[in-house]
């Protein structure tokens, strides 16, 4: 037999401890993959049979897609986890690029991210905010907020002595005002005043 699933095996090779099987999914993949994995039925497709099943369940619940369109609430999982890791997104230096991420329970699996937005208040004129403007996207750190609230916490963002001492470091490492500025969401002006030690507000 050298079709397991939707798995066709074309060649065999093996290592000190294993033998594995080179395989062609029915999607046209390649994938190298241990035979004990094959003959017990643990693998049965390079990954798109997951994908699949994963995509019909979420449509087939209206929780991803909506007539033929992506759900609100899918796009807003979607974004939070672009700006965090992919390096090209146009947000990215503003939260990935400054440690800001989604947590392993979000990230990893969207269903847990609904049933906490539906817990905790989530209606379609809400957008999702961090409490801690320097911590990740997590149970524990977000809430559901107002367009207009979350706008006018991103033009207030908090400054402490800590950041504050964290900005005239990155300072003295050669790092940019400019750079800085757009790290901490403040202006020019105040991160002079910061790094100079002139008299600054702790919330701009």
């Amino acid at each position: 037999m050298n079709k397991f699933g939707r798995l066709e095996v074309l060649y065999l090779t093996k290592d000190s401890y294993h033998q594995y099987a080179m395989c062609r999914c029915d999607c046209g993949s390649l994938k190298k993959v241990r035979m004990s994995h094959l003959r017990s039925g643990d693998t049965k497709s390079c990954g798109c049979l997951m994908r699949e099943l994963t995509g019909k369940r979420f449509t087939t619940h209206g929780l991803s897609v909506k007539n033929g369109k992506q759900t609100r609430i899918h796009r807003i999982w979607s974004n939070m986890k672009a700006r965090c890791s992919v390096l090209t997104h146009q947000s990215y230096k503003n939260y990935g690029g400054r440690g800001i991420r989604v947590c392993d329970e979000w990230f990893n699996n969207f269903m847990a991210f609904y049933g906490w937005a539906i817990q905790n208040g989530y209606s379609e004129n809400l957008t999702i905010e961090r409490k801690d403007n320097d911590g990740p996207y997590s149970p524990h750190n977000c809430t559901w907020v107002t367009k207009g609230q979350n706008a006018r916490n991103q033009r207030t963002t908090r400054l402490t002595m800590e950041k504050a001492e964290k900005i005239r470091q990155l300072a003295a490492s050669g790092i940019s005002q400019e750079k800085i500025a757009s790290l901490f969401k403040i202006s020019r002006r105040h991160t002079q005043n910061i790094i100079h030690n002139r008299r600054w507000r702790e919330t701009e």
